[in-house]
């Protein structure tokens, strides 16, 4: 029985300044850390753990922090075809509002469910089909003038 682990990382520093908008001003920590179990041969887990920063143009705010946790196995059927699970959830965080907030900044969880099956008809063609569940939640602060 073959057990073999990887794990890699990054991490970054955004800092984002606009010309003429000092209001949308951003900076902060981004990274990934990924860890791959392959317990046998045709079977492997991945594990993820992600933070992105991005631009979000509203008056409410001026960037948007994702941090994401994932979890796929994927099996090796045969050298041609696997099968990929994955579970993902991902919190959003929307920050640097431009105008005054009354309540709490806006956040938003998803969690996806995939399963999809992969084959590779020739060395070049690969078909990939996949069927997909996404569940959103949103909290919304108020903006006033």
């Amino acid at each position: 029985m073959l057990f073999r682990s990887l794990l890699q990382s990054c991490l970054a520093w955004v800092n984002v300044r606009h010309e003429h908008f000092s209001a949308r001003h951003f900076s902060g920590l981004a990274g990934e850390v990924d860890y791959i179990w392959s317990l046998t041969d045709k079977l492997r887990i991945d594990w993820v753990a992600r933070r992105d920063l991005a631009s979000w143009w509203t008056a409410a705010s001026s960037y948007r922090i994702d941090d994401t946790l994932s979890v796929a196995p994927v099996w090796r059927m045969s050298e041609k075809t696997a099968l990929r699970l994955r579970a993902e959830r991902v919190h959003s965080d929307f920050r640097g509002p431009v105008l005054p907030l009354t309540g709490p900044l806006r956040s938003d969880t998803a969690q996806l469910a995939l399963v999809g099956v992969e084959w590779a008809a020739l060395r070049s063609l690969t078909l990939d089909a996949s069927l997909q569940r996404q569940r959103r939640s949103s909290k919304i602060g108020r903006a006033h003038v």
